[in-house]
């Protein structure tokens, strides 16, 4: 099942930070990751991610990122579902 961590990366402008979400340790390969501001998802046009990567073991990971304000921190969260989950990991930056 996937374990999901959220962070939070200096951006390249000095008004902007960058939020992460790292979904990793998933198999089967096939999962769904979303970023919400205010519990809507935003598109993936928004979102920058590295695509379903493979890690040493065997398993999978995903990483989204996206560039916001920091006084907006609060409203963004990451939402992962993947078939070992009983319902959605939502986690709040």
């Amino acid at each position: 099942r996937p374990e999901v961590y959220c962070s939070v990366k200096a951006s390249g402008s000095s008004e902007q930070e960058v939020l992460v979400c790292l979904a990793t340790g998933f198999h089967p390969k096939r999962v769904q990751m979303e970023i919400r501001r205010d519990q809507t998802p935003l598109p993936d046009e928004q979102l920058n991610s590295s695509g379903i990567r493979p890690n040493a073991d065997g398993s999978f990971q995903l990483m989204k990122s996206l560039e916001i304000l920091p006084s907006e921190r609060s409203h963004y969260q990451c939402v992962v579902k993947h078939q070992t989950l009983a319902e959605p990991l939502v986690v709040s930056w």
